[in-house]
């Protein structure tokens, strides 16, 4: 289903800027920085949430929570305030593991 989105903002692009090459680079562009197109840039949460959980489930077989829930907080931390220029699913992952640590703690607490 979400591949609709993407069809039909191609037509679009294709129908208003007359070149295929330049519609089809235009949403690879999207997509790598942005990881969605205009019509579908609401859902930027989804692989950004997708690329967390699998991240997650492999560092802790391995890694304590505390250790997850800091590091994923310092490095979130210091990529906004150094303004590194990441792909946004990047940035949004150690923000995701700082919060997925909170919350596992917070669940263990109850």
């Amino acid at each position: 289903m979400m591949l609709i989105g993407f069809v039909i903002s191609l037509l679009l692009c294709i129908l208003n800027s007359k070149n295929i090459s330049d519609a089809i680079k235009s949403n690879i562009t999207a997509i790598y920085n942005y990881q969605s197109i205009g019509i579908n840039l609401a859902l930027w949460y989804l692989p950004s949430l997708f690329i967390t959980r699998v991240i997650y489930n492999q560092i802790r077989s391995n890694v304590t929570v505390y250790l997850i829930t800091f590091i994923g907080g310092i490095l979130a931390y210091l990529l906004s305030q150094w303004k590194i220029s990441l792909p946004c699913i990047i940035q949004n992952v150690n923000l995701g593991l700082f919060f997925f640590g909170i919350g596992y703690m917070a669940k263990n607490i109850q």
